[in-house]
């Protein structure tokens, strides 16, 4: 990557919510990879959370069961975050998945755009406008035919 910029970021703490007028990707290059397992890659930078402790039984005799409040709800759901919009400017993308046979891999490059105006609880969709190059989308692996005179793949 060439560079990253993150302009306008706006964080409030109550009720907590991140705003973003920018974001701009320079010559980005990025993979997503499947294995043969099914996983992806990018599940590896995920980090999981632990799940919150629970609050301990009422003393009361009879057991009841209460729901959530809307408040204890609203605390445990993700921020709110906005973005204005996002750039990108001459960036490329792959996908490989090994957990097909044969695999399959795609390249999608000259990706150059931005994408505009959305939120990422869905509650503001956003503006796509893209150009891109599909530079390869084809079985990864491939199949050779010898004989003695030549060796031709299809």
């Amino acid at each position: 990557m060439n560079a990253l910029e993150i302009n306008g970021i706006d964080v409030k703490m109550s009720p907590l919510s991140v705003g973003i007028a920018e974001v701009v990707l320079d010559k980005l290059s990025a993979r997503a990879v499947i294995g043969a397992d099914g996983k992806a890659n990018v599940a590896e930078l995920m980090v999981e959370q632990p799940a919150p402790a629970s609050a301990p039984a009422p003393a009361s005799s009879s057991a009841q069961t209460s729901s959530p409040t809307p408040a204890s709800a609203a605390a445990t759901a993700p921020p709110p975050v906005r973005v204005g919009k996002i750039i990108f400017r001459d960036c490329d993308f792959g996908f490989l998945d090994r957990s097909l046979k044969p695999s399959y891999s795609i390249t999608i490059g000259s990706v150059s755009g931005l994408i505009s105006g959305f939120a990422l609880d869905g509650s503001q969709t956003g503006t796509v406008d893209i150009k891109a190059r599909l530079t390869t989308a084809r079985p990864s692996s491939s199949r050779v035919r010898s004989s003695r005179s030549r060796m031709t793949s299809w």
